[in-house]
């Protein structure tokens, strides 16, 4: 193995305990922050698959101890955040919405997100399993 190759894997291993050490450290924040009343925001970027939004709500779920947070994190926190909660973040008549729906109750156990079997995007059902 050459001098550069050590190197590379020297500072890869560098690298890689500092990502452990600041997930740590995030994930403590986080869990503070949700103890404290700190109102969270899950977020989506078009860039990314659907499936990583789905990811966000469950690893939240695992930082903070009441699913309805979590919830709330994705739907009515950001639209608040956004001044637009008389638009958009609940059900509600005259707002928009997109809806999502699981065999599983969410507030029981997150994961239950993970099996979507039913969307309704503006008003039209897309699937329907």
């Amino acid at each position: 193995m050459d001098s550069r190759t050590r190197r590379h894997r020297r500072d890869l291993g560098r690298q890689l305990a500092k990502a452990e050490l600041v997930a740590s450290q995030h994930s403590d924040s986080v869990k503070m922050a949700a103890e404290r009343g700190v109102n969270l925001i899950i977020g989506s970027d078009p860039i990314f698959p659907m499936e990583e939004s789905i990811r966000e709500f469950t690893s939240l779920a695992r930082r903070v101890p009441d699913n309805w947070l979590v919830l709330r994190a994705g739907t009515i926190n950001p639209a608040r955040m956004l001044g637009l909660e008389d638009e958009i973040g609940t059900l509600a008549v005259g707002k928009q919405a997109d809806i999502v729906a699981s065999p599983g109750n969410p507030i029981d156990r997150m994961q239950h997100i993970e099996n979507v079997t039913f969307v309704m995007k503006g008003g039209v059902i897309v699937r329907n399993d």
